[in-house]
């Protein structure tokens, strides 16, 4: 996963690589390993919002 950062609770990517890279992983992570993502970088996705 590359090493991502938010902004106003917003995911900021450096570069479209980063992007592409972040969005093909998040597909196979667990729902854990998204709730521990997310609380890492501090960011509130819609999937948490709606759970």
């Amino acid at each position: 996963m590359p090493d991502l950062k938010t902004v106003d609770g917003v995911l900021f990517f450096e570069n479209s690589e980063d992007y592409f890279k972040t969005i093909s992983i998040i597909p196979n992570m667990t729902e854990k390993e998204l709730d521990e993502w997310e609380t890492k970088l501090g960011f509130i996705s819609v999937r948490t919002i709606q759970n």
